[in-house]
């Protein structure tokens, strides 16, 4: 009768008088000829050859980044639980130090070169931040030293975020790849600006700043195991010219 299957053609539906198993044998030899589904490819940016470069651009603006935003958006409060005296005052001088490192940061980033640069300022910020959670108890002016030092030297650090995760990534894949650590980088930002004030709440000062030091030790670490030179690079566009 006409709407009804008829039985061994291929594709329509099996007659209801067949059993589960010969149902299942026919499905089995109808999917032999199928293809596997192919696997994802790796991106490019995780690829040898660049997936060392990748992760050390990940890893190196992440940890610059996290006490950055962290300690300036809560600088009052930082002031206030080191018990620093004069606490807009100081609050004004760290703003000049962070304006004066910013101008002046940026010779040493070509003149330097970006490796020497990127370690050589990883390790000043670890440093400065361990010696605060050190002298957690001192006086002002004692703990002023050091803040007063990171400060500039973070404003300076941070203008290498301009050029060198761009150098890090062929043209191919530069818009994708910077794109990728920006995305990264603000992540742990918010990280850090989340725990900190919880941090300084519960454990005090030290212990804020010595996680931090933490961070940042981590990034000096990973820059001189990582961290390549590539003030000399040439890009594509730079051939064109």
């Amino acid at each position: 009768m006409a709407g009804r299957p008829r039985p061994g053609r291929r594709g329509r539906a099996d007659p209801p008088h067949l059993s589960g198993a010969v149902r299942g044998h026919r499905r089995r030899r109808a999917g032999r000829g199928r293809r596997p589904a192919a696997r994802r490819p790796v991106p490019r940016a995780l690829r040898p050859g660049q997936a060392t470069k990748t992760w050390f651009g990940v890893i190196f603006y992440s940890a610059q980044v996290l006490p950055y935003f962290a300690i300036y958006t809560f600088m009052p409060q930082i002031l206030a639980t080191l018990r620093i005296s004069g606490a807009d005052t100081q609050n004004l001088v760290l703003n000049l130090a962070l304006l004066l490192g910013g101008v002046i940061g940026l010779w040493p980033v070509q003149r330097l070169g970006r490796r020497p640069f990127t370690i050589g300022t990883f390790t000043i910020l670890t440093l400065c931040l361990a010696a605060m959670a050190v002298l957690s108890g001192a006086s002002s002016g004692a703990l002023m030293v050091p803040f007063l030092i990171y400060t500039f030297v973070m404003a300076g650090a941070s203008t290498i975020t301009q050029v060198y995760p761009a150098e890090l990534f062929p043209t191919a894949l530069r818009g994708s790849g910077v794109g990728f650590l920006n995305g990264t980088s603000r992540v742990a930002s918010a990280i850090g600006t989340f725990v900190l004030p919880v941090s300084l709440s519960h454990f005090g000062a030290g212990w804020s700043m010595g996680w931090m030091a933490l961070v940042l030790l981590l990034g000096t670490v990973v820059s001189v195991a990582w961290a390549p030179e590539t003030r000399d690079t040439l890009t594509a566009e730079d051939l064109h010219h």
